[in-house]
C-alpha cells in the first residue's frame, strides 16, 4: 500500500519504478502531505473523517491497480517481443528451406 495512515499521521512508500520523476518519486504524496498537515483543520470542520479514510483507502487500491496493471503490460510486451524474434526465427528457416530445395531442384 503506498499510502497508510492513523489518526493525524501518514506514511508514504516511495516506489522508484512508478515513472513519476516528481521530487517526492508518488503521485501519492499528493494525498499524503495535505492529509498529514490539515487533519487538525478538518476536524474543526465538521468532515467526516470515517468518509475521508474510505475515499483515501479507495484511492490506494485504485494506485494499487494501476501498479498491477503496468506490470501486466510490461509483462505483455516482453512477450510479444520474444513472438517477434521466434517469427523472425521461424521465417528465416523456411527462407533457408526453401533456398535448400531450390538449389537442389535446380542441381
Amino acid at each position: 500500500m503506498p499510502f497508510s495512515y492513523n489518526d493525524d499521521k501518514a506514511i508514504v512508500v516511495y516506489d522508484p519504478d512508478d515513472g513519476d520523476n516528481s521530487r517526492c518519486g508518488s503521485r501519492t504524496c499528493g494525498h499524503a502531505g495535505p492529509y498529514a498537515g490539515s487533519s487538525r483543520r478538518r476536524n474543526r470542520k465538521g468532515i467526516d473523517l470515517e468518509r475521508v479514510a474510505g475515499l483515501l483507502e479507495d484511492a490506494s487500491r485504485a494506485l494499487e491497480r494501476a501498479a498491477a496493471i503496468k506490470r501486466f503490460h510490461t509483462q505483455a510486451q516482453k512477450n510479444i517481443e520474444q513472438a517477434s524474434d521466434q517469427v523472425r526465427d521461424l521465417v528465416s528457416e523456411v527462407r533457408d528451406a526453401l533456398d535448400r530445395l531450390e538449389t537442389e531442384l535446380q542441381g
